[in-house]
């Protein structure tokens, strides 16, 4: 398991790496040894090789790490900083480091090669720290094309929602339901005619609200489960647990419609085998969970929940939280 998320190497990338870094060292070590009309000697040429190779090296396996500690580009100004500290680190190191390899009889050229190691190795810092630049440029393009993407979705999602929720197939059952309370239960089709009103109310003024407080929430999936509850009666059970405190956190709205609706169009509903529902919050998240009957007939290919967890990715860096255990479906959604 790559914990540190260390760079994968290869023998190739290595050769073609040290070839080149190595070639840009002796290139320097000319112009400069020309610049100072000096002659430079074998020690010298090996010690800023080797001194180039090591900071490349390193600041790659740096890179790497930050990466996993520091994600872009979420946390860019640490780590700047950080790399920053550690590369002055690193020069002062490899500085001292590398100049107590000099022979004793190079001694009186050190002020030469002093200047070329010290201005060497920060030229070279330079280049490999110029990884980070791409780790930002390719981050910054990344989430570009992600957020585009996610808008996409969203736009998709609201569609989605919209007729799924506004469809005929859902309409027509209401719509019977009502008849039948018109009929025959006429002292009950007030109420229904109120929460059906309820429900199309709020699908529509939500449509473009990025959050709603719970609250909103909560009083929208209580009409919306009475309208269930009007259809499947005794089939479906709901229990709702809401703490006060939680009511002014925010979710994203019909959230708890689309998991609502989920659970009931996948499971069996019936007087002989309910289908129980609690809805509860708890450690800053609000959870559905639901007892497994799941309906032969009934294909899912989940891109309701896709769509959830994508929407809420882009509000927040916790998780949606599944389980799935064959027994009970939960679903635990973060309080904003």
């Amino acid at each position: 398991m790559n914990i540190l998320n260390l760079p994968k190497y290869s023998i190739k990338s290595i050769i073609i790496r040290v070839i080149g870094v190595t070639t840009i060292a002796v290139a320097y070590m000319q112009i400069l040894l020309y610049i100072l009309n000096t002659e430079g000697s074998l020690p010298e040429y090996l010690t800023l090789i080797l001194g180039f190779n090591i900071l490349m090296e390193v600041n790659i396996i740096l890179n790497s790490i930050y990466e996993k500690i520091f994600p872009l580009p979420k946390k860019l100004s640490q780590r700047m900083f950080v790399n920053f500290i550690i590369g002055i680190v690193l020069l002062i190191s490899l500085f001292f480091g590398l100049t107590a390899l000099i022979p004793y009889h190079l001694k009186a050229e050190k002020e030469v090669f002093y200047f070329n190691l010290g201005i060497g190795l920060m030229l070279m810092n330079g280049i490999s720290s110029r990884l980070i630049l791409h780790s930002i440029t390719k981050k910054l393009f990344q989430s570009q094309n992600q957020i585009a993407k996610l808008k996409q979705e969203k736009l998709k999602m609201d569609y989605m929602l919209l007729q799924d929720k506004l469809n005929p197939h859902f309409l027509f059952n209401n719509l019977t339901v009502l008849k039948s309370y018109i009929y025959h239960k006429s002292d009950d089709a007030l109420p229904f005619i109120e929460d059906f009103t309820d429900v199309y109310r709020y699908v529509l003024q939500s449509n473009n609200k990025q959050l709603v407080n719970l609250e909103e929430e909560m009083e929208f999936i209580h009409s919306f489960i009475d309208l269930h509850k009007s259809r499947l009666n005794e089939g479906l059970i709901v229990d709702i647990s809401v703490d006060e405190h939680y009511k002014q956190h925010q979710i994203s709205p019909l959230t708890l419609q689309l998991l609502v609706e989920n659970v009931i169009k996948h499971n069996i509903a019936s007087k002989t085998h309910p289908l129980e529902i609690k809805i509860y919050t708890n450690n800053n998240y609000i959870t559905v969970d639901n007892n497994i009957r799941r309906k032969k007939s009934t294909y899912s290919t989940k891109t309701g929940l896709k769509n959830l967890i994508n929407r809420y990715s882009l509000l927040t860096d916790k998780k949606i939280i599944l389980n799935d255990d064959d027994k009970r479906f939960i679903v635990k959604v973060p309080l904003l």
